[in-house]
């Protein structure tokens, strides 16, 4: 983890900048004191922060789920000035009080639930709140750290991925979510492939790149109309 934040994120940073593409960045809350140069990176390049707790730890272990999470979005928003709209749960864990906590502190969206290639509402005791597809096949983490498969393996699933989407683009839009953690992917004998995948996507004429907050805004304003109509 200590390689990925020194020499995978600055891979990242260029990969992305190059192409002027867009990133939610799942960030612990501890970064921004422990890390102070790769917090203030993140903000330069204009990446959106989605809260991911603040240290490294399953929610299912913590005493306070909800004073965590109060203390993670309090950290965020102090540093960015900006309002914490998402969540992920560090290593996709949550409780069964997760999203009912997370409506009633103001998040727009989560990302826990891997059910749908389309964002979905979610209800809870404070009204509804989005799930926003996070992939669990094409997450890096996945792939390499738990099933150890060969580095090109991932931009192999990226790229079948895609040829299905292509075939049900006229049944609407997919959401392709890319989860990249830097000490994985970001190494040199991998890096390379996320590159030309990127390159794939840049130039393809359908691809529209978002941001996970993105996501949530176009879902609610699509959604919207076609509830009222029913």
């Amino acid at each position: 983890a200590e390689y990925g934040l020194r020499a995978g994120m600055p891979r990242f940073f260029r990969a992305l900048s190059e192409r002027g593409l867009p990133a939610s960045c799942a960030i612990n809350s501890a970064i921004i004191d422990v890390y102070p140069r790769l917090a203030e990176r993140i903000l330069e390049a204009g990446w959106e922060w989605i809260g991911h707790g603040v240290i490294q730890r399953s929610v299912k272990s913590v005493p306070d789920e909800r004073a965590m999470i109060e203390e993670a979005k309090a950290a965020v928003e102090r540093y960015t000035r900006k309002k914490l709209r998402g969540w992920l749960g560090p290593g996709l864990q949550e409780t069964f009080d997760t999203p009912d906590i997370l409506k009633a502190l103001g998040f727009d969206y989560l990302c826990e639930w891997c059910i749908d290639d389309l964002p979905s509402w979610m209800d809870t005791r404070h009204g509804r709140i989005v799930s926003v597809p996070y992939c669990f096949e094409t997450n890096d983490s996945v792939i390499y750290a738990v099933e150890k498969h060969s580095s090109d393996e991932m931009t192999g699933r990226l790229k079948r991925t895609l040829e299905c989407f292509a075939k049900e683009r006229a049944g609407g839009p997919r959401i392709l979510t890319v989860p990249l953690h830097p000490h994985l992917m970001g190494v040199p004998h991998r890096i390379g492939f996320l590159e030309q995948f990127l390159d794939t996507l840049v130039a393809r004429q359908d691809a529209v790149f978002m941001t996970g907050a993105q996501i949530a805004d176009w879902f609610s304003a699509a959604a919207e109309p076609a509830a009222r109509q029913r």
